[in-house]
């Protein structure tokens, strides 16, 4: 009997060491796991503010070069600048700087003639390089709000291609930092923004961190190797040990860390150790005397595991939940800017493969600050749901798209589609926006209205994919400039 009982402890020592180590390799999966979601679900949420500010950026560009004139004569955008300003909570700032420096005109409601932003290090980059992208710079003071901004810049060229000057737009650094104080990691957690070895913003918040060069470090190395991944290891910030899940975005060189503490990812697994270790001890000794109290102990060791699978399984609906709010647009439930690029990638691509039709169509509602100046934003916000909900009942086909492209835009993507069908499709969802009646006495027609730009073409080989969303834009205006409430085509080429 007593070889009995001492095979019995070994084994149930054996098993009880098993599992706590187990529950400890379940424990940090799982925190790897949703640990790295979250710091998806930041990238792409932070990534589509940034986007969203560098598509403002790229239109006030293009309308500056496509006006082929010699200076900037600007002053007729200023109100351009404050709408933009205020209809994007990220977007602190917009400015044009012509070739010397000097401010042309900017949102800001004070000016100040004697400011001059030629020796930022974005202008003198810019001036040096002939590079039309926007670039995202260092975070710096603002001159004109005294706050930390995030510069988001793009040259400016002359018909000749010279520089011109330089198209600045600044993301506000206070949005990325309410930003990352709504998700939970913890008291001992983090997130970190970061541009290579630069620091942008990182939660917990520290006014003298922004802009810090971040220590070189093995960690550093392993963000620098990797698109993401998932290390561990002590902070090169303040030392403190975290499980830390990386993600770089896909468009712009910035890198985004969510750091767990492990004390705190393990401090229940720590005390369910214990107490599992401490009960294993009791058991060993009272196995000779007490069977049923083992068998019961078990049963309940059995119940705690079954309870971990549920929590397991709540933990993947969740993450399936932020996936989805990813890709969606939370006001009016369709496909969001970030979702449209991958889709209008694919779809151009098998267009451009096989030498199909592709029609895309740019949906803007008419006098919309109006409407929202009128009736406010909250009305604003079902006016838009509505219009969603109406221009997506123009479509009929599975392979139709329709995404909230930014603001009160919309896009529609309609593959294997002429221009007539198009414009078809597209004075559909028209006549459904007007046929909701929808007031609005801020128009002549007295109720809310559409106008619709669409473009067509056959991609060739050396078709620029964004070209024909440029087309559709470009038809917009031709659309909006003829009255509103109205489909103008064009061909795309």
């Amino acid at each position: 009997m007593t070889w009995l009982v001492i095979v019995g402890c070994v084994v149930l020592i054996a098993t009880s060491g098993w599992l706590i180590a187990r529950a400890h390799t379940q424990e940090v999966a799982q925190s790897q796991l949703s640990n790295t979601n979250l710091a998806r679900a930041v990238t792409e949420q932070i990534e589509g503010s940034i986007s969203e500010i560098a598509h403002i950026v790229d239109g006030l560009v293009f309308e500056l070069e496509r006006a082929n004139t010699d200076r900037l004569p600007l002053q007729n955008l200023q109100p351009v600048l404050v709408n933009h300003v205020a209809g994007v909570e990220a977007l602190k700032g917009l400015f044009i700087y012509d070739a010397k420096g000097e401010w042309v005109v900017h949102s800001e409601a004070v000016s100040n003639a004697s400011l001059n932003n030629s020796d930022r290090e974005y202008f003198q980059f810019h001036k040096g390089n002939l590079s039309e992208r926007v670039r995202i710079g260092a975070p710096l003071v603002s001159r004109s709000s005294g706050e930390w901004v995030i510069p988001i810049s793009r040259r400016i060229n002359d018909t000749d291609g010279n520089f011109n000057g330089v198209a600045l737009a600044t993301l506000n650094i206070g949005f990325l930092r309410s930003v990352l104080e709504k998700y939970d990691v913890g008291q001992g957690g983090a997130i970190t923004l970061a541009m290579r070895d630069r620091l942008l913003v990182r939660r917990p918040f520290k006014v003298d961190e922004i802009g810090m060069t971040i220590p070189a470090s093995a960690l550093q190395k392993a963000f620098e190797s990797s698109k993401s991944g998932v290390i561990d290891g002590p902070s090169s910030i303040d030392k403190v040990d975290r499980i830390i899940s990386f993600d770089h975005m896909r468009n712009y060189p910035i890198r985004v860390a969510v750091a767990l503490a492990k004390d705190e990812v393990l401090k229940e697994w720590r005390t369910a150790s214990f107490v599992q270790a401490g009960l294993t001890l009791v058991l060993c000794l009272l196995l000779a005397s007490s069977g049923a109290y083992v068998i019961r102990a078990m049963r309940l060791r059995l119940d705690a595991e079954a309870g971990l699978r549920e929590t397991r399984d709540a933990l993947s609906i969740a993450n399936e939940r932020l996936s989805h709010l990813a890709q969606y647009d939370g006001l009016t439930g369709l496909p969001n800017r970030r979702y449209f690029d991958s889709r209008f990638a694919r779809v151009f691509e098998k267009a451009q493969r096989e030498q199909r039709l592709l029609s895309v169509v740019l949906v803007d509602v008419d006098q919309f600050k109006n409407y929202n100046d009128r009736y406010g934003h909250v009305q604003g916000d079902e006016c838009l749901r509505q219009i969603a909900q109406a221009v997506l009942s123009s479509i009929e086909r599975t392979g139709d798209f329709v995404a909230r492209y930014g603001g009160e835009e919309l896009v529609m993507l309609l593959p294997d589609t002429d221009s007539a069908g198009a414009a078809l499709i597209a004075e559909d969802a028209r006549a459904a926006v007007v046929s909701r009646h929808i007031p609005h006495e801020e128009t002549t027609l007295g109720i809310v209205s559409i106008s619709l730009g669409v473009a067509t073409a056959v991609p060739g080989a050396s078709c620029e994919r964004y070209a024909l969303v440029n087309a559709a834009d470009e038809a917009l205006y031709v659309a909006k400039s003829r009255g509103r409430n109205q489909v103008y085509s064009k061909e795309a080429g």
